[in-house]
C-alpha cells in the first residue's frame, strides 16, 4: 500500500524535473520547428508580398482607389502574425519598430494629402511581413541587411520615374494641345537643364571609377530621362491631375493642390473654414458648405494609381533586390 507521503514524494519529483527540463524542452521545440517550417514560411512571405500588393493594386486601378477597410486591416494584422512567426525576440521587435515607424511617419504624410491611408499601411504590412531584404532570387548579390521597405521604396522611385511621364505628359499633350508649350516656365527649363548636367557628370564619374556596367547604366539612365522630363514638365503634369470643384464635389481622402490656390483665397480659407489643409476631411467639407459654398478648389483626381509602381518596387526588390546598389556591381 503507498502512503500519502510516497505520493507526494513522487508528485515532487516530477515536477522538480517537469522544472528542470521544459525550458530546454520547450526552446529545442521551437527551434527544431522553426527550422522546418524556415524553406516554406520563406516562400510564404515573398508569395504574401506579391498578392497583396497586387491586389491593392487592383483595387486602386478598378475600384476608384478604394481600398476596403477590412482588407487593409486584414493584412496588416497578417503582417504581424507573420512577424511573429520569425520566434526571434530580437527580430520580432525590429520588425514592429519599423512598422510603427513607418505608421507614424505615413500618417504625417497623410495628413498633408501627399499619400493614402491605404497605401501607408500596405507598407507596414510589407514590412512586417518581411524586414530585411533578403538575398534576391535573380541577382545574387548582397543587401547589406537594408530594410526591406527601404529598399522597396527605392525601387517604387525608380517606377514612379518610369510611369508618371509615360501615364501623364500625354494626358497633358492631349489636354493641352499647343498650350502646352506655353506652360513650360523657364525656371522649369532651368532646373531640368541643370539636372540633366548633374546626372551626366555623375554618369561619367561612375565609369571612370567604378568601371560602370550596362545594367548600372541603364538604371542611371531611366533616372535621369524620368527626373528631367518630369522637372520640366511639372507644370502641364500638374494641371493635367487637377479637377476645380466646390465643396459638393470632394470625398474625405481627397488632396487639394494648395499651391495653385491663389494666395488671397488661400490665407480667407485659412481664416474662416476649420481644419483647412491638403488633406479632405469631413470637417473640412462642412466647413466649405457654411463659409465658402462657392470657392472652387484644384483637387488632385486623375493621379496615377500609386499602387502601381508600388507592386512594381515589391516585385523588383524580391526578383534584383535594391536597385541601386547593381548600379556599384
Amino acid at each position: 500500500m503507498i502512503s500519502s507521503n510516497n505520493i507526494g514524494f513522487v508528485f515532487d519529483f516530477f515536477a522538480c524535473a517537469l522544472n528542470y527540463y521544459s525550458k530546454n524542452i520547450i526552446l529545442n521545440f521551437l527551434m527544431g520547428l522553426s527550422e522546418m517550417l524556415i524553406p516554406s514560411l520563406i516562400d510564404l512571405r515573398y508569395a504574401s508580398i506579391i498578392i497583396i500588393a497586387a491586389i491593392y493594386m487592383l483595387f486602386d486601378v478598378f475600384n476608384k482607389r478604394n481600398v476596403p477597410s477590412i482588407f487593409v486591416y486584414a493584412t496588416l494584422g497578417y503582417g504581424v502574425l507573420l512577424t511573429l512567426l520569425y520566434l526571434d525576440l530580437q527580430l520580432i521587435f525590429y520588425s514592429g519598430l519599423l512598422a510603427t515607424a513607418i505608421l507614424g511617419f505615413g500618417y504625417f504624410i497623410y495628413r498633408i494629402g501627399q499619400i493614402g491611408a491605404a497605401d501607408i499601411v500596405e507598407f507596414a504590412a510589407i514590412s512586417l511581413i518581411l524586414p530585411i531584404t533578403p538575398l534576391p532570387l535573380l541577382v545574387h548579390v548582397q543587401q547589406l541587411s537594408i530594410p526591406f521597405i527601404l529598399a522597396m521604396l527605392v525601387n517604387t522611385g525608380m517606377a514612379v520615374f518610369v510611369f508618371v511621364p509615360i501615364y501623364y505628359i500625354p494626358r497633358a499633350f492631349y489636354k493641352f494641345k499647343r498650350k502646352l508649350y506655353g506652360m513650360i516656365r523657364k525656371e522649369d527649363v532651368f532646373r531640368a537643364a541643370m539636372l540633366a548636367v548633374l546626372y551626366v557628370a555623375f554618369m561619367s564619374l561612375l565609369i571612370f571609377t567604378f568601371w560602370l556596367k550596362a545594367l548600372g547604366f541603364l538604371i542611371v539612365l531611366i533616372m535621369a530621362l524620368g527626373s528631367v522630363l518630369i522637372t520640366l514638365f511639372v507644370t502641364p503634369i500638374t494641371k493635367s491631375m487637377i479637377r476645380y470643384i466646390t465643396y459638393r464635389g470632394l470625398e474625405p481622402g481627397d488632396a487639394i493642390a494648395l499651391n495653385l490656390i491663389p494666395k488671397g483665397l488661400h490665407s480667407d480659407l485659412n481664416k474662416r473654414v476649420v481644419g483647412f489643409g491638403g488633406l479632405v476631411t469631413s470637417q473640412l467639407i462642412d466647413g466649405l458648405r457654411r463659409k465658402a459654398p462657392k470657392a472652387k478648389l484644384p483637387v488632385y483626381r486623375n493621379a496615377v494609381p500609386f499602387a502601381l509602381p508600388i507592386f512594381v518596387g515589391a516585385l523588383t526588390t524580391l526578383i534584383f533586390g535594391n536597385m541601386i546598389l547593381l548600379v556599384f556591381v
